[in-house]
């Protein structure tokens, strides 16, 4: 048995982390950096003038749909409702048939509402950018019949998952309120048309040109299936429901305005760098500035979710917890589950890989799970290892007393790696297990 764990920079007026990290057990790698800081940050109501209306206190308002209208563009979108079911096929294909584009003024739907994307066997992507400047209110079920497609929706003025929504895809999700998406040198941008004969390969870099990007709200239970990816990506992100990829990955991921993002995979390294866009890439704006999430919240309709409430000073805060939360561009909060764990039976069942970034980053009440049958897998909050490796760091991580973060080996193998990390400060007190197996 060998066990390696750091505890550094901790500051002597706050609680001592060796009491609050319960267990840690065999050939397990746990992190814990900075010192203690408590923050809330009052959100302000920018939006999109001076005329947005000033946020009043109400439970999150989820959600009747604006519906799907397809785009006013050559993307050839086409819409067809069939009761509750809405089936979405046609739309431009690029040159080698992988990648499917769709485009939409508007994106939701209501509860029991299926949005069913047609694919085939031959396509690898299906893109569905949202351009009508409207925030996507999802509260029903978004599946893709007929293939294993990707699928990724992009809307650049926000998204919000009510406690109604779910997934029902064979491939990876993401979710993000980028404006542009890179494939290669080549990008698609939320608005207007594209060569999309010429887009190419799997996307990999999204462009966020606004100084406040849209953000993203989940209340739902989005899941993927085992070893698949799911990517939370924009500007503010909060989690108050369930993220699930068995086995699989789940980024959070919050991003400050005009930067670039960059995903991709190294074998079981994940790869993630945030770098500021350089001044042509800020050429063409979006024509609309997406609004706060305070902001967001105001919209909608009565039909009230429960993960967070709007104030009448503005702020945003956790029902369950009634903690204040920032919603500065770059604040990522879970308070939600996030589950990335793989109990099969078969050999070599091990935790897949969680991933919560962003310039401030907390843990409220949270669950994140990365255990394994045959080994734990990977957590990093805030960063990784010593602040180095291959993903973003933040500045400020908070993890709550009501937090538990898991790697452990179920039955056999070696328990995981969990890393908690900021730049500058850290307050730690919630729970990491990270325990062998017993063979």
């Amino acid at each position: 048995m060998k066990m390696l764990f750091r505890v550094l920079g901790v500051n002597s007026n706050h609680e001592p982390l060796n009491r609050l990290v319960k267990t840690v057990s065999l050939c397990v790698t746990l992190l814990v950096l900075g010192s203690g800081i408590e923050q809330s940050v009052q959100a302000g109501t920018v939006g999109r003038s001076a005329a947005s209306p000033q946020p009043t206190a109400r439970s999150t308002p989820l959600l009747l749909a604006q519906a799907i209208t397809p785009g006013r563009d050559r993307t050839n979108t086409r819409v067809r409702v069939r009761g509750n079911r809405i089936d979405i096929d046609g739309g431009t294909r690029s040159r080698d048939g992988a990648n499917l584009f769709h485009s939409f003024e508007r994106f939701g739907l209501s509860r029991n509402q299926i949005a069913n994307f047609l694919a085939n066997p031959q396509i690898r992507n299906i893109l569905a950018r949202v351009t009508g400047g409207e925030v996507s209110r999802i509260n029903g079920l978004i599946r893709v019949t007929g293939g294993n497609a990707n699928l990724f929706l992009l809307n650049p003025a926000g998204i919000i998952f009510g406690n109604g929504a779910r997934l029902d895809v064979a491939g990876d999700f993401t979710a993000t309120t980028a404006d542009r998406i890179g494939f290669g040198d080549r990008w698609l941008s939320a608005l207007g048309n594209a060569d999309y004969a010429n887009l190419l390969g799997n996307p990999n870099a999204f462009a966020f040109t606004s100084a406040q990007p849209g953000a993203i709200l989940n209340e739902g239970n989005l899941a993927v299936a085992a070893g698949q990816t799911l990517n939370l990506l924009g500007g503010t992100v909060v989690n108050t429901g369930t993220l699930t990829a068995p086995g699989g990955q789940i980024t959070v991921t919050a991003v400050p305005g005009t930067n670039r993002v960059e995903i991709r995979q190294q074998g079981t390294l994940l790869v993630l760098e945030v770098q500021p866009l350089d001044a042509g890439d800020l050429a063409n704006p979006l024509p609309f500035t997406p609004e706060s999430l305070p902001i967001v919240l105001t919209g909608g309709s009565d039909n009230p979710a429960t993960g967070v409430t709007l104030n009448p000073d503005g702020t945003v805060q956790l029902t369950a917890s009634n903690t204040v939360i920032p919603t500065t561009p770059g604040t990522a909060i879970v308070a939600g589950t996030v589950d990335v764990s793989n109990p099969g039976l078969a050999a070599g069942q091990t935790g897949g890989t969680v991933g919560v970034f962003g310039t401030q980053v907390g843990l409220v009440g949270a669950t994140v799970n990365a255990s394994g049958t045959s080994g734990g897998g990977t957590i990093l909050i805030g960063g990784d290892y010593l602040g180095q490796g291959t993903v973003p760091n933040a500045q400020t991580t908070t993890v709550t007393a009501a937090s538990t973060l898991s790697a452990d080996a179920t039955a056999s193998g070696n328990g995981g790696r969990v890393i908690v990390w900021a730049d500058d400060t850290t307050r730690f007190l919630g729970t990491i297990t990270a325990r062998g197996g017993t063979t």
